[in-house]
């Protein structure tokens, strides 16, 4: 590698960076070259023009999807650590929880939405209720997997020094799971703000679900893009706070070992 040459890690970072705005620039030609109406397809710069004019409303609105997307998000966290403790700890409750969680993600989560209301009633319950069923499985399931990759020579290793279940739990099938937790935990983090927003469609009064129904109401299409790039940042935002903590963690806990 030259000396003026950047790194790899520095120079990916422009990567996506330049296609996205590739992306753009072909997207606003395409527009002006076919005469799209922006009805159908707004360019760009509509988008734009349409962010800065709403901004008020697209932060109002969006404080409210980002606040119930991240409570969704802890809750689902929280429930998905303990169901995966618990599944890992207690063979019995493995058996009893594991295929139900599998049958429930298999069924259309969107067309379980009005259930929702009809048990918690329209408003923020079921909105959350729903986002946080929507978010709970990658993070159960993928600490699940990282509990059960422990290696098995150092629990037996640790059973033989006398350790207990819990400092085995803690000791090494935590450290061992922690990576396959976050990277449920990333998933979790983009489902949330789509359960938000699915429920937002269904009940409620604001948030970005809200403002996009609305918006398609008026056929104002540059809105509805509008708040769709509003909820993409929102989602990257708790995506990449998800990563800092990640790297937080395995710090700490390579200090510790």
């Amino acid at each position: 590698m030259s000396g003026s040459a950047l790194p790899l890690p520095q120079r990916l970072p422009l990567l996506p960076l330049a296609t996205g705005l590739l992306a753009l620039l072909l997207w606003e030609l395409l527009v002006r070259w076919a005469r799209i109406p922006n009805v159908l397809l707004p360019s760009p710069g509509s988008v734009a023009g349409s962010l800065w004019l709403a901004a008020p409303q697209l932060a109002w609105h969006g404080l409210a999807t980002g606040g119930a997307a991240v409570g969704a998000f802890v809750v689902a966290v929280a429930a998905g650590l303990v169901l995966a403790t618990m599944m890992m700890l207690w063979p019995l409750v493995n058996r009893l929880l594991y295929p139900n969680l599998l049958l429930f993600q298999l069924l259309p989560k969107v067309a379980l939405g009005p259930l929702f209301v009809v048990w918690l009633g329209i408003g923020l319950p079921s909105l959350l209720a729903f986002a946080v069923f929507v978010s709970v499985f990658p993070v159960a399931i993928g600490m699940l997997t990282g509990l059960r990759a422990a290696d098995a020579n150092q629990v037996r290793m640790c059973q033989a020094a006398g350790g207990s279940n819990w400092q085995v739990f803690r000791h090494i099938r935590l450290p061992t799971a922690m990576p396959y937790g976050f990277a449920g935990a990333k998933v979790a983090a983009t489902m949330a703000f789509t359960g938000a927003t699915v429920g937002e469609f269904i009940s409620a009064n604001a948030g970005l679900g809200y403002m996009v129904m609305q918006a398609q109401a008026k056929s104002d299409t540059p809105l509805i893009f509008a708040a769709l790039a509003v909820l993409c940042l929102l989602g990257a935002g708790l995506y990449a706070a998800v990563g800092v903590a990640e790297d937080a963690a395995r710090r700490r806990w390579g200090t510790r070992r």
